[in-house]
């Protein structure tokens, strides 16, 4: 029977390797990553001994509650104190932003409720992003519908923060949209879908906010493009939006951005979608003489343009990006899809690469290969001696129409800095149950101890049932674990 660890937060998990950390290999196969050939071990399954059970945060009816990257779920104030984004269904059917919060002198969480926007009852919300700045105020940003937008697929950004009091109580300010309402392509036929969707908030220095989203306008009424604001006074005023600068015959998707720590360069990753449908991450940067970059933006390049021709090294699709970055400025970013150059692996897997700023971007590798299963959803994270922790979803398969995994485990490895990647532990496995969307904490200030995970877990009985809900009971939770010291 395998043995289930509590997910205590005030000390690292210990969580003995025993047989997971002997990899099978079955001999060298060559790999393609990005157009560069090398020799990888064939790693046969981890055979998994132990199991992490962490803090329940929260009982919900949606299985994303937790997606997608890299739209941060997780914070931690200079208090020690925790605090979730999620979303959730309440009474009437629609689903709404709450943030929950576990304190550093307890072991449950709270505020989960009531959620941090009352005024939009009734209205549905999705997929939050949550920061917190220097002087611990918390910053949440998500799209949804309103009074002013109610069609149903008429969704705009929203913002709201909370300065955390010296008890730790939260108070919500009245939300906003921080970019105004974007119209001006309603009375398109056929109406387009997803007008504003999947912002990233990101909490520069000087109370500077950053926020990231894929959007239509006027001018890109069928391909959505990469918008972003920003705000010099911790979000009280917000800059006009603006596009970053693309192809027209592109659909930008899922962007995230982050700043050095001094906050005088930017960067912005993305992914592409060409015609025939084929997504590649592209990234651009922001550098101004002054510490207010954000004015001029480089070009959009692939990142698997390792010869700077302005053609992606790569064939493959590749979607669902995290990044971070190290003490000396480097990225370190993952993502999924199937490996270059071997046509007999079709299950995608997670891939990583780096960017140092002296030399550009370093050809990927496969973080760690199970060719056996299909892997995605990653989040990668830095602590504070530079070692980097990545989480992913493993699945015997996604489905043709979807890319939402119905079943599967969450993984995890680390690479202390200068050393190659490790297989951890598995975080979550369960026979019974299935494990989706994990999210690891990384923010620029604050907090730079603790490896602070949440993930969604399902128990519906029926391997079939996709949903949350069994019986008309939700049968998902969301859970935290601090995986420090495995």
């Amino acid at each position: 029977m395998n043995q289930k660890i509590s997910g205590l937060r005030h000390m690292p998990i210990i969580i003995a390797l025993g047989a997971i950390s002997l990899l099978l290999i079955q001999g060298l196969r060559s790999a393609t990553s990005n157009g560069n050939t090398a020799l990888v071990p064939r790693v046969q399954a981890q055979a998994v001994t132990d199991s992490l059970e962490g803090i329940a945060v929260d009982t919900t009816s949606d299985p994303q509650a937790t997606g997608y990257p890299d739209s941060r779920k997780i914070v931690r104030d200079s208090r020690d104190n925790l605090y979730v984004a999620y979303r959730k269904k309440v009474d009437d059917g629609s689903f709404h932003i709450f943030v929950a919060k576990l304190s550093a002198k307890d072991d449950k969480f709270t505020n989960t409720e009531k959620s941090i926007e009352t005024e939009l009852l009734s209205y549905t919300q999705r997929v939050p992003s949550i920061a917190i700045d220097k002087k611990d105020t918390l910053h949440v940003v998500w799209y949804g519908t309103d009074a002013a937008s109610a069609g149903e697929d008429d969704r705009q950004i929203k913002y709201t923060r909370s300065p955390v009091a010296a008890n730790g109580k939260m108070k919500w300010d009245p939300v906003i949209a921080p970019a105004g309402i974007i119209t001006g392509f309603a009375n398109i036929v056929p109406s387009p879908t997803l007008w504003q969707e999947h912002p990233v908030i990101f909490a520069g220095p000087q109370r500077t906010l950053y926020v990231v989203w894929e959007g239509k306008d006027s001018q890109h009424p069928r391909k959505a493009q990469v918008k972003w604001i920003k705000s010099r006074d911790g979000g009280t005023t917000w800059s006009a939006w603006q596009n970053i600068p693309g192809d027209a015959a592109h659909y930008y998707s899922r962007p995230t951005i982050l700043a050095t720590e001094d906050g005088r360069k930017l960067y912005l990753l993305a992914y592409a979608t060409a015609s025939d449908g084929t997504a590649q991450i592209v990234w651009t940067q922001s550098l101004d003489n002054d510490t207010d970059p954000g004015d001029r933006w480089d070009k959009w390049r692939y990142i698997a343009d390792l010869d700077g021709d302005g053609i992606s090294d790569s064939t493959q699709d590749q979607r669902h990006l995290s990044v971070v970055m190290d003490s000396q400025q480097a990225l370190h970013l993952l993502w999924r899809q199937q490996p270059d150059g071997d046509a007999t692996v079709t299950n995608t897997q997670i891939h990583y690469a780096t960017y140092v700023p002296a030399s550009g971007w370093r050809p990927a590798t496969l973080l760690m290969q199970n060719f056996t299963i299909n892997q995605s959803y990653p989040s990668i994270t830095i602590d504070k001696d530079d070692r980097l922790w990545a989480v992913w979803s493993e699945t015997p398969a996604l489905p043709q129409s979807s890319q939402e995994p119905e079943s599967g485990e969450i993984h995890a490895a680390k690479r202390p800095k200068g050393a190659t990647w490790q297989p951890i532990a598995t975080p979550v496995h369960r026979a019974d149950q299935r494990a989706f969307y994990p999210s690891l904490r990384w923010q620029r200030y604050g907090a730079k101890y603790g490896v602070d995970l949440v993930w969604v877990e399902s128990t519906v009985s029926d391997p079939t049932n996709p949903t949350c809900i069994e019986n008309k009971k939700e049968k998902c939770k969301i859970y935290y674990a601090n995986l420090a010291g495995q």
